[in-house]
């Protein structure tokens, strides 16, 4: 697989869940298709953590995005964070075993906010990667001044 030049060109980039106010809640997102993709990074960003609450994060796979497929735990994909506002949380599936993916996020104790959960997808079967519909604007650009 050729490699280019950049991040940009090499990963897709996914919407998984929306920023979400203060609470304590459970937010799943919806599957997220690997098809044609060797991995995928999971990123929630956390804003303020209540000094008791908890944030968790963890992956779930499926075959068929749950139609008959149940989504079910990734192994030892859970990372959690305890009284730590403006962090992240990370989870990297370096090998995909079923199709889909989806993020669950679970705020527990105390309020929490949270950032938006989005996935960078990478290891493309096909290259350059073209953004989806998730992705307002982009643009691979090297490093000369000039104008903007």
């Amino acid at each position: 697989m050729k490699t280019i030049k950049g991040l940009l060109p090499n990963i897709e980039i996914r919407h998984m869940i929306d920023c979400q106010a203060d609470g304590q809640a459970a937010d799943t997102s919806a599957g997220v298709d690997l098809a044609n993709y060797e991995g995928g990074m999971v990123v929630c960003a956390i804003g303020t953590v209540t000094s008791t609450g908890t944030v968790t994060m963890k992956l779930q796979q499926s075959s068929d995005d749950g139609a008959t497929d149940t989504y079910a735990d990734v192994k030892g994909s859970s990372v959690t964070v305890t009284n730590g506002s403006n962090k992240y949380l990370v989870v990297d599936l370096g090998s995909v075993s079923e199709r889909y993916i989806r993020a669950i996020v679970t705020r527990a104790v105390a309020n929490s906010i949270l950032g938006s959960t989005t996935a960078y997808l990478y290891g493309a079967n096909k290259m350059p990667v073209v953004q989806g519909t998730d992705v307002a604007s982009s643009k691979s650009v090297v490093g000369e001044e000039g104008t903007a």
